[in-house]
C-alpha cells in the first residue's frame, strides 16, 4: 500500500512521519522564545579571547543565530568552520545557563565520536540518546521526552525520517 500525493508516492507511515516532523518543526518556532543568552556579541569576544580564536563575521551570526533561535541548521563544507562555531556556541551556552543539560548527538558511532573528540564534550549515537537500542524496541511506543535544553545532532542529513520523527516527537517544550 503506497500513499498519493499529487504525483508524490510515500509509504503511509514515511509520510505520516514527514508531515509530523513539519508540524512539530513549525510548532517549535512558533513556541516560547528561547532563553536569552544577555550580551551575546560581547560573550562572543569572551570566548575569542579565552580560546585564543578569532570568529570570522559568518561564524559570529551563526552563534548569534544559533544561540538566539529555538531551531538552527548549521551548513558548510570542510574546512568551513562548523566545528569551531560549535565550540563557542557550546561554551557561551554552558556560561549562561551551567544548569541546563546539552546534548550531542550524531546518527553513527564514527560521527558521535568525532564530535566528542573535536568538542572535547560527550557525545552519543542518536539511537542511544533517545533509548533505541536493539531492532525489536519499537520508537513510537515510548514518549518519554529528552531532559536536554540544548540538542544538536551533527551530520543530521543522514538521519532517516522515522528517526527524525523520534527525535522531534521527544524533545521537550522550550528546548533549543
Amino acid at each position: 500500500m503506497v500513499y498519493n500525493e499529487r504525483g508524490r508516492v510515500y509509504l503511509p507511515f514515511e509520510r505520516i512521519c514527514e508531515v509530523k516532523v513539519a508540524k512539530r518543526v513549525v510548532k517549535m518556532l512558533l513556541g516560547t522564545e528561547p532563553p536569552e543568552v544577555r550580551n551575546v556579541v560581547q560573550e562572543i569576544a569572551q570566548t575569542e579571547s579565552k580560546l585564543r580564536q578569532t570568529l570570522s563575521p559568518s561564524q559570529r551570526v551563526a552563534v548569534e543565530l544559533c544561540l538566539t533561535n529555538t531551531i538552527s541548521i548549521m551548513t558548510g563544507g570542510p574546512g568551513s568552520g562548523k566545528t569551531t562555531t560549535l565550540r563557542f556556541i557550546l561554551d557561551i551556552y554552558q556560561a549562561a545557563f551551567p544548569s541546563n543539560e546539552i546534548l550531542l548527538a550524531a546518527p553513527t558511532g564514527r560521527a558521535s565520536r568525532r564530535m566528542s573528540e573535536q568538542t572535547g564534550k560527550y557525545a552519543s549515537t542518536l539511537h542511544s540518546a533517545l533509548g533505541l537500542v536493539t531492532e525489536e524496541d519499537s520508537p513510537l511506543n515510548d514518549t518519554e521526552m529528552l531532559s536536554a535544553d540544548l540538542i544538536v545532532v551533527d551530520e543530521f542529513s543522514m538521519v532517516d525520517m522515522r528517526l527524525a520523527y523520534v527525535l522531534m516527537e521527544r524533545i521537550k517544550p522550550g528546548a533549543q
